[in-house]
């Protein structure tokens, strides 16, 4: 259930995303173009998944020098559940830096 949300998660935010963009051009803010938003959700969604990844391969090498074990799943729990959820928070990011332009 909880790798599914979380694999669900990004495409959910887009949906959230182009509301948000429709919204703000229903009540006609001066506002930066959606293909910004579009492309600064990329970016920063790139920049979570790198951090995360980052963060993951450290936490697995520093647990197999402290302890002596293989971290085993480590990197399919990041392929299904972390990565997904990096990506998510770098595109909530990017929505409220899009929407803080706006304002």
């Amino acid at each position: 259930m909880y790798v599914f949300i979380a694999l669900i998660l990004p495409i959910a935010l887009v949906v959230i995303e182009i509301c948000f963009v429709v919204v703000v051009r229903h009540i006609n803010f001066t506002t930066s173009p959606g293909s910004l938003l579009a492309l600064k959700s990329i970016k920063y969604g790139v920049v979570g998944v790198a951090l995360s990844l980052a963060l993951t391969i450290a936490w697995m090498l520093g647990y197999e020098c402290l302890t002596g074990y293989n971290t085993g799943n480590a990197p399919l729990g990041w392929i299904l559940f972390y990565g997904p959820i990096s990506f998510a928070l770098g595109q909530i990011v990017a929505l409220v830096r899009w929407w803080k332009n706006i304002l």
